[in-house]
C-alpha cells in the first residue's frame, strides 16, 4: 500500500489496532497523527514510529471534544496542509458492564465517544 506523503490521523492511536495500524501506515510512508486521550500511550507510539525512520505527531485529546477535534482539524491542517486519511478507531465501553448496570453517565461517555466524538 502506497502512502508515501500522505497524512493519517488515527484516533486511538495508542493502543491496539490503531497502533498497529499507526505502526503499518507510517512503514508505509505516511505521516501519521496520533490522537488518544492518554498522551504517554501516544507519545510512545510516535517514538516507535520516529525510531523506525517515520513521521509522527502524537495529540492528547478525548474526542467527544468537539472543540479539541476543530483544534486538532486546524493544526495537522497548518502543520501539514492536508488530511488524507481520518480513521475514527476511538472508543470504549463501560467497564464490561451489563446495561442495566451501566449509570446514565458511563452510558453517556459511551455515546460520546463511541458515537458522537467519531
Amino acid at each position: 500500500m502506497g502512502l508515501d506523503g500522505k497524512v493519517c490521523i488515527i484516533t486511538g492511536g495508542g493502543s491496539g489496532i490503531g497502533r498497529s495500524t499507526a505502526l503499518m501506515m507510517a512503514g508505509a510512508g505516511a505521516k501519521v497523527v496520533l490522537v488518544g486521550r492518554t498522551a504517554s500511550k501516544v507519545e510512545q507510539v510516535q517514538k516507535e514510529i520516529e525510531s523506525a525512520g517515520g513521521t509522527a505527531t502524537a495529540s492528547s485529546l478525548d474526542v467527544a471534544d468537539r472543540d479539541a477535534g476543530l483544534q486538532l482539524a486546524k493544526d495537522v491542517l497548518a502543520e501539514f496542509g492536508q488530511v488524507d486519511v481520518l480513521l475514527n478507531n476511538a472508543g470504549h465501553s463501560s467497564k464490561h458492564r451489563m446495561l442495566m448496570t451501566t449509570t446514565p453517565e458511563e452510558l453517556r461517555s459511551v455515546i460520546d465517544s463511541n458515537l458522537i466524538g467519531t
